[in-house]
């Protein structure tokens, strides 16, 4: 199983892996998401991509496009479209891809 999170700069190229031919294909691909990352996605905003070793930003998508990306790749793969839950901190919320954009 591979888990990446979704303000990952190299989300995109995670979430299509699937869907092509190749290694991957028939490996268990997981987006970890956060609540920033929902709170985009029902607000229609962009949210920032971060670089893994150094925190640093390196661009912005818009937080629907790439929700609808993962529901695509996850119908188009014929998967359930699981969840990975983030807390956001001691105690904190979790969000989960449970109800597309009505979270």
């Amino acid at each position: 199983m591979g888990v990446l999170r979704v303000d990952h700069l190299d989300i995109l190229d995670f979430i299509r892996a699937k869907t092509e031919d190749g290694p991957l294909e028939n490996f268990n691909l997981s987006v970890s998401v956060t609540d920033s990352f929902m709170d985009a996605v029902q607000k229609d905003h962009s949210y920032d991509l971060y670089h893994p070793s150094d925190h640093r930003c390196t661009g912005s998508l818009r937080a629907g496009d790439v929700f609808d990306t993962i529901v695509q790749a996850a119908f188009r793969t014929s998967l359930d479209l699981g969840e990975v839950r983030i807390p956001t901190g001691f105690g904190g919320t979790s969000r989960s891809l449970r109800s597309p954009r009505s979270l």
